[in-house]
Parts: structure tokens; sequence; C-alpha cells
């Protein structure tokens, strides 16, 4: 989260991968997009434990998930446009 609050660089492509513990994983997708730093068409991709879940936000759409045992996947991209 300090990266993610000094940073103003603007990536593609963000993986985040904390530990299991940490309690703020959940916030990490809204501090993201909130903060410009992925790009569109950008992907942030985020490691967690199962019992993690998103809760739905108009600043970014959980694209995917996926499940590796214990392990869970996330693909966040930026929302789609009135337009699409």
């Amino acid at each position: 989260m300090d990266y993610i609050n000094r940073t103003g660089d603007r990536y593609d492509l963000i993986f985040a991968d904390p530990p299991y513990a940490y309690g703020m994983t959940g916030d990490i997708p809204s501090r993201i997009f909130m903060k410009g730093l992925l790009i569109q068409p950008g992907i942030l991709i985020i490691e967690h434990t199962k019992n993690l879940d998103f809760p739905g936000d108009q600043i970014y759409r959980l694209a995917a998930s996926r499940e590796f045992g214990a392990t869970h996947v996330s693909f966040f991209t930026h929302p789609k446009s009135e337009e699409s």
C-alpha cells in the first residue's frame, strides 16, 4: 500500500501478491483505480486466499477469477464504457 500511495507511475499490467493474512488486500483494486495507476486497457491481477470476495465497484470491473486449490487469482479491468 505504501508504494500505491506514493507512486505516480502508470502501468498496463499490475500484479499484486500480498500475504494471505494482509487485511487490506480487498482495498487494493479501489486504490489502484482511484489513483489512475492502471492505464486502459490494462489488467490488474491479484493473488489472494479463497475466502476473500471483492465487492462490486463503479471504478473497476472484476473480469474473471480462477481457483487453484486454496489460491484464487482475480483479474480486474476498467469498467466498460457506456458506448460498448
